[in-house]
């Protein structure tokens, strides 16, 4: 009877053994690092790096596809089958051209490896840019100042020595902005120094241009810088010109109010509101620093985004009209 027990059990035995054996197998991925750092880098340079990825299991590993974060990295194996017990190099790139300061990018792999079907690779490195700017956010900023008056902001451009840089090409806010070249050399650097000067008759009133930059030297580039600001007259704007209403919903007008100042030594004022769009009007309040402007939005206005301008007229030669950008969205 044992004997009979034990030979109807093998083939059972046998069974299970096989299928124990092929569920602990398959393809069983390996990789050399789940992190790249490239460390400091220079621009406009493609750099490389190798990966390894080994397959330990006893099935074919297959890169079914990489993944990238941006066009600027990318993934290309030297196969996309791992044989068991072989690796494969993975050749990393990733291209500098348009970037500069800390990066970081990601690749993810997909394989047919049941227990990591997915493999995230981080890629970073510092970008060390050929020509910098400081400000280095591309901003400056020109603090209120009264009419009349001038203010003058500097903006940096620096190479490494020999790089033979010269600023080609300024272009834009020439309405309120005058600038000066001034070069600068050292041993190990050299450098152009923009000065930006608010003009005297710049208008009065919030502005914001758009200054585009060429540089020259061993590679051209273009720089985008933003002036801000803000010329004062007898009149300030309390806040930004730019105003963003309530939505306009269920058959009801919204308001708001911008505060407008006088410095008080005239005996000048503001008039009358008048706007673009028929359902957008305002109204003048005295305040005990100035006027409140009550900006309304008919509840007739019809569905939709709408941008409205509406000017304020004021008694002051210098400063006859302040406009306003209203922006809002009515519901139906």
């Amino acid at each position: 009877m044992a004997l009979s027990i034990a030979v109807l059990l093998a083939p059972i035995l046998a069974a299970a053994a096989t299928a124990s054996r092929s569920g602990a197998m398959g393809p069983l991925l390996r990789i050399s690092e789940r992190k790249i750092d490239f460390g400091t880098v220079e621009q406009f340079q493609q750099i490389h790096h190798s990966l390894i990825l080994s397959n330990e299991g006893d099935a074919p590993l297959r890169i079914l596809k990489i993944d990238t974060s941006c066009g600027c990295t990318a993934g290309v194996p030297a196969d996309s089958i791992v044989p068991p017990g072989k690796e494969v190099k993975i050749d990393v790139s990733f291209s500098t051209r348009d970037y500069e300061g800390e990066q970081e990018k990601t690749l993810t792999l997909h394989t047919n490896d049941p227990g990591e079907p997915l493999v995230r690779i981080d890629v970073v490195a510092d970008v060390k840019p050929f020509v910098r700017m400081d400000p280095p956010d591309g901003i400056i900023r020109f603090e209120p100042v009264h009419r009349g008056a001038t203010r003058t902001m500097k903006v940096r451009f620096s190479a490494d020595a020999g790089f033979a840089l010269t600023v080609d090409e300024i272009a834009g806010g020439e309405d309120r902005l005058t600038v000066k070249r001034e070069p600068e050399k050292t041993s190990k650097e050299e450098a152009v120094n923009l000065l930006f000067s608010l003009r005297p008759d710049a208008p009065p009133g919030q502005f914001r241009a758009i200054i585009k930059i060429k540089t020259k030297g061993k590679i051209a580039r273009t720089f985008n810088l933003i002036a801000m600001g803000d010329v004062i007259s007898y009149f300030v704007v309390g806040s930004d010109v730019r105003m963003q209403l309530p939505t306009v919903k269920d058959g009801q007008g919204v308001s708001s109010h911008v505060t407008i100042t006088c410095d008080g030594s005239k005996p000048y004022k503001l008039t009358k509101v008048t706007s673009n769009l028929p359902y957008l009007t305002g109204t003048i309040l005295r305040n005990d620093k100035g006027y409140d402007v009550v900006i309304m939005v008919d509840a007739q206005a019809p569905a939709g985004d709408y941008i409205g301008k509406v000017d304020i007229q004021t008694t002051d030669p210098t400063q006859p009209v302040i406009q306003l950008l209203v922006k809002g969205y009515v519901r139906k």
